[in-house]
């Protein structure tokens, strides 16, 4: 009879069952990561941006979603101008964790949030990318209101959010669903682009019913930056 050895995570997981507390601690502490952001005064059955039935509360709501955030930190430093642009900004090396805590909080209010929640945090972040601009020690030249990072990090997370529900989650999406969820993921974002009104889109009944229903022209998806489609 052969006897199966138990797995790394299994010896862990039994000899620290509420895992390494210093790590942990410090992992709530920085980033929040498993603490809720959104606003618990937000308007009453105000479905957000994408609503229950979406794929995005699907996904995103699983609580291992919170590897995503890390996932997708890293993936966007492969694009030189992102960690040049935080780091010339703020300090991206020495605060990583509390900069992804920051990107969840931000995620969380676009994916879950009330529609003023969506407006709310894409107003502020876009306000935030005007002014970081310029050019790091490198001579590296960045600028956060750039179209293609812009796109490059919406990509990376999203990527990082459908690899996680593989991997930890709930399982692979049907590809009808993958395609989906890109195309929900891609909506929220499109709104960080400069050239669109987001003041007459939140305002307007037709144009905000257009964005919910993922019907709205938004010129980061229809130029082509954005996918629409998983493959």
């Amino acid at each position: 009879m052969i006897a199966f050895l138990p797995t790394p995570n299994a010896v862990v997981a039994r000899a620290l069952p509420q895992g390494v507390p210093l790590l942990r601690d410090e992992l709530l502490r920085r980033t929040n990561m498993f603490v809720s952001q959104l606003d618990p005064d937000a308007t009453p059955g105000d479905p957000g941006l994408f609503g229950p039935s979406s794929v995005t509360w699907d996904v995103v709501a699983h609580p291992t979603q919170a590897l995503a955030g890390l996932r997708g930190a890293l993936l966007q430093t492969l694009s030189v101008p992102v960690p040049t642009a935080v780091h010339s900004t703020g300090a991206f090396y020495d605060d990583f964790m509390g900069r992804v805590g920051r990107t969840s909080a931000y995620l969380q209010a676009q994916n879950l949030g009330s529609m003023d929640e969506v407006y709310k945090t894409a107003r502020r972040v876009r306000a935030m990318h005007r002014v970081v601009r310029g050019e790091g020690e490198d001579g590296t030249r960045f600028d956060a209101t750039d179209l293609h990072q812009t796109a490059w990090v919406s990509m990376t997370m999203t990527d990082s959010y459908l690899a996680i529900a593989k991997r930890f989650g709930r399982g692979r999406l049907r590809r009808s669903q993958a395609d989906r969820f890109v195309r929900e993921q891609s909506t929220h974002a499109a709104l960080l682009d400069q050239r669109i009104d987001l003041d007459e889109i939140f305002t307007d009944p037709a144009q905000r019913a257009a964005l919910q229903a993922g019907t709205l022209d938004l010129p980061l998806i229809s130029d082509g930056e954005l996918p629409t489609t998983y493959v």
